[in-house]
């Protein structure tokens, strides 16, 4: 595991980078948190990955790499992430309410409503970070167990509130 712990280490990426090879670097970690201290190095790609990479396979992982440190290192990973975490969930469910328009609609008969292709497109597509954000903070909180309690204060139950009512129901789920 030592090889394997080097190559994570020295693990460079970029935007030219395929994301497979992202997505290998994620798991790879993720079967090595359990036997080496890598959080120097692993938080800030997650958190790099989460905000930046375009592929959602490649952002669901960072996900739940930070899930599955803070089930091997506790909340200390929250603490040092929850800035950067809630502050992508946040400036992205505002980004988005900002952009929403409405979708035309059709009304026949005063009962039918149909909604055109973008409309439907708008309520199904992936929100891009912002679910996947969503899926970090459930994974860390899955991850510190009953030890995340202390950390559910009223920001943080009003941004999920927030999220239940945001019109993708990926982020609902999440």
């Amino acid at each position: 595991t030592n090889d394997l712990k080097s190559k994570v280490i020295h693990f460079k990426f970029d935007l030219v980078t395929p994301w497979e090879s992202k997505l290998g670097y994620l798991l790879v970690s993720k079967c090595l948190v359990e036997y080496h201290d890598l959080r120097s190095v692993l938080i800030p790609n997650c958190l790099t990955l989460l905000g930046e990479e375009e592929e959602v396979r490649v952002r669901m992982a960072s996900a739940d790499l930070l899930g599955s440190l803070c089930q091997v290192h506790g909340v200390s990973v929250y603490q040092e992430v929850k800035v950067e975490i809630l502050g992508m969930i946040s400036k992205n469910l505002q980004r988005e309410s900002r952009n929403l328009t409405l979708d035309k609609v059709e009304v026949k008969k005063g009962f039918e409503v149909r909604r055109s292709a973008d409309g439907i497109f708008h309520d199904t597509a992936g929100w891009r970070n912002l679910e996947t954000s969503m899926k970090a903070l459930e994974s860390m909180v899955v991850g510190c167990e009953v030890n995340f309690r202390p950390f559910l204060d009223q920001d943080l139950v009003e941004l999920i509130v927030k999220a239940l009512d945001h019109t993708n129901r990926f982020v609902r789920e999440t």
